[in-house]
């Protein structure tokens, strides 16, 4: 098939680039600079179309690196971001295409580190449940439920390609963000010059990962219910990989810490064992905050209660969270992924600049309620300007050069 040609960006402005992945992420920052402008590229991943545009994720990353070619043919990109493992945020990197790319670049989580005795640990103990549930809900005939353990395999073919691949790289190893217990911290490089990134996750505790709803039910937009009944015994065998008997390396033997991670799952069935399993990938989420030329752009992934509660504890966090004006949407606007407090009482409280957030969704089947309506409606007050990823129609303050992606373009002062 024909792609369009690629979409110039603008040279003078920073430019937010939300392509049209279904549900699923995938954005592109152009930063303005005066050798030429900077790329950041955070995800390229779906676990559906968006059934307007019906476009695969791979033709969509190839739609992507066209986008990002230059008049000699050569694509790059200075900093590219893996927020968390999830197929809706990687899968895209599956396809050799990308080794047409030369990288700057790469950042993951801490917990892809395969040098880290508690990344190693927490990633075999995902998987291991993951792997069951697939195996458990598609035999019940829950497909959709089933597709939703496959997101949280371990994506393997992508997460190589972001840990070794790509043409060039000009770091060789990933920066692994959050390997260091330092929370907010500030990252310069000179692959953006003049950027200061602010990392606030993710967490490092375990627990805090963990950690999907607040105790008060009113932080979140009308928390969904959930069930505690008991499983059959082979659900909660879903626990036995974790054991002693299941690993080679006794450095991936799961301390206490690991063991509460999910011991509430004993009394969970298969679907609210799954629910805890995505929430505890979300929260791995790597969550930044670009400050662009006096601007403040937050991009938390698809981080749920536990980190956010670590940011809104902290003073310097939230001082960053009150001069944001643009947003993207934390889990696809769901019940959980973005509190009350953060919309009602900090974003952008702190900027006279008009508020902006992009939401990157289209309605899955094995998600009830995604987007959120309570959510939605609060952010449609709060914000400014809202996109939502599906619309193919025009979106008033944004930019649509074609088919595929929506722009937000920031007017800036001067090359960066």
């Amino acid at each position: 098939m024909t792609l369009v040609a690629h979409q110039k960006l603008p040279t003078d402005k920073v430019t937010i680039r939300m392509y049209r992945m279904g549900f699923g992420d995938c954005f592109l920052l152009s930063i303005p600079h005066e050798d030429g402008a900077r790329r950041v590229l955070i995800d390229c991943g779906s676990i559906k179309k968006d059934p307007k545009l019906n476009k695969s994720t791979s033709e969509i990353s190839k739609q992507v690196i066209k986008d990002i070619r230059d008049d000699e043919g050569k694509a790059r990109i200075d900093i590219l971001i893996a927020s968390h493992r999830h197929k809706d945020h990687v899968a895209g990197f599956s396809d050799p295409v990308w080794d047409d790319v030369e990288v700057g670049e790469v950042w993951l989580p801490w917990t892809e580190s395969d040098a880290d005795p508690d990344a190693l640990a927490l990633r075999s103990l995902q998987d291991s449940v993951a792997t069951r549930l697939n195996a458990i809900l598609g035999a019940r005939g829950k497909l959709g439920l089933a597709e939703l353990a496959a997101n949280a395999l371990s994506n393997a073919e992508a997460m190589e390609r972001l840990k070794t691949g790509f043409k060039t790289r000009d770091r060789r190893k990933p920066r692994y963000i959050g390997a260091e217990d330092t929370d907010p911290q500030a990252m310069t490089t000179p692959h953006l010059p003049g950027v200061v990134v602010h990392v606030l996750g993710p967490p490092r505790d375990v627990a805090v990962i963990s950690r999907d709803l607040p105790h008060d039910d009113e932080e979140l937009f009308l928390r969904l219910g959930v069930g505690n009944e008991t499983g059959s015994e082979a659900e909660r065998n879903l626990l036995q990989p974790f054991g002693r008997e299941w690993v080679d390396d006794v450095a991936q033997i799961l301390d206490p810490n690991h063991i509460d991670l999910l011991e509430k799952a004993i009394s969970m069935d298969a679907e609210n064992l799954l629910s805890a399993i995505e929430d505890s990938l979300n929260n791995t989420s790597i969550v930044l905050v670009f400050e662009i030329a006096g601007r403040f752009l937050l991009f938390p992934g698809d981080a749920q209660w536990g980190p956010w509660q670590q940011i809104m504890a902290n003073d310097e966090a939230t001082k960053l969270l009150r001069k944001v004006s643009f947003y993207k949407v934390s889990h696809h606007a769901s019940h959980n992924g973005t509190p009350q407090k953060f919309v009602l009482d900090l974003v952008g409280k702190d900027t006279t600049d008009p508020l902006v957030a992009y939401v990157p969704v289209t309605p899955h089947g094995g998600y009830r309620d995604i987007p959120r309506p309570p959510l939605m409606e609060a952010l449609s007050h709060r914000f400014d300007r809202l996109a939502i990823s599906e619309i193919d129609k025009e979106q008033t303050g944004f930019v649509r050069q074609s088919k595929w992606s929506i722009d937000f373009e920031v007017e800036v002062d001067h090359t960066i």
